[in-house]
């Protein structure tokens, strides 16, 4: 099982999960050009999309990939959101109840943002249970059986608190990042409460430009719990199998 990055942050989100038998997307925030490259040009090797919520970086490019015959898989709020309510390929999806695209298996999550939004747990017989959490204030949850975790480090408290005070960054700028998004602290946080002996792979996303330090955070989780940490960063393939 591959993972392919083709964009993280707030200019896009593209994740491909790359098996034998069929990709599946997570995010539509990259134009469907960009997948077909990064697939061989093979569209009969998508299984669907899921996206976790609304806002453009993740969406906006959902409706042309369901009118390109995928389906795309989120939330009634979502889809609402993204003006898809009557498009026969988008399927609503809800919290706790599983589903299949493919040979993959999903569990929606409920997460912490200023719209709907799903996390997800992954599971495929090439790289087993894989965590997907990004832009959420915190995780309500923890979660038994992980293999690969791919969690949103967005901003350092000590970095944006710094910028506040030198005057980069706003309050309402400050306010809205830390109340919408994860920092590398609570993703700290949320790896600490889970148990992570089984767990291959940590790969850190969307991260923000101005509020993050991508060495200083890859390093910073990989001396804490031992285990492989990436940065994701656009146009990276990292392997996620080992099965």
């Amino acid at each position: 099982m591959k993972l392919h990055v083709l964009n993280t942050g707030s200019s896009g989100n593209c994740y491909l999960l790359e098996s034998p038998d069929g990709v599946l997307i997570v995010e539509a925030g990259v134009r469907l050009a960009e997948v077909k490259k990064a697939i061989g040009f093979d569209m009969r090797k998508i299984v669907g999309c899921i996206i976790s919520h609304s806002h453009v970086d993740h969406a906006k490019y959902a409706v042309s990939y369901a009118d390109s015959g995928i389906n795309v898989y989120c939330s009634h709020e979502t889809r609402a959101e993204v003006r898809a309510d009557k498009h026969p390929l988008f399927k609503p999806i809800v919290v706790k109840q599983k589903f299949n695209a493919g040979s993959f298996q999903i569990l929606p999550i409920d997460l912490v943002h200023d719209v709907r939004n799903f996390g997800y747990l992954i599971k495929h017989d090439l790289m087993g249970l894989t965590c997907f959490l990004t832009d959420t204030h915190y995780s309500p949850s923890v979660y038994t059986g992980l293999n690969n975790i791919i969690v949103e480090a967005n901003y350092s408290e000590h970095i944006i608190a710094q910028r506040l005070a030198n005057g980069q960054i706003n309050h309402a700028y400050y306010e809205r990042v830390r109340g919408s998004h994860l920092s590398l602290e609570n993703a700290i946080a949320f790896l600490e409460a889970n148990n992570l002996s089984k767990v291959r792979n940590i790969i850190l996303i969307h991260l923000s430009d101005g509020n993050s330090d991508a060495e200083m955070f890859r390093s910073k989780v990989a001396s804490q719990f031992g285990i492989p940490v990436w940065v994701a960063d656009k146009y990276m393939v990292i392997d996620i199998g080992n099965f």
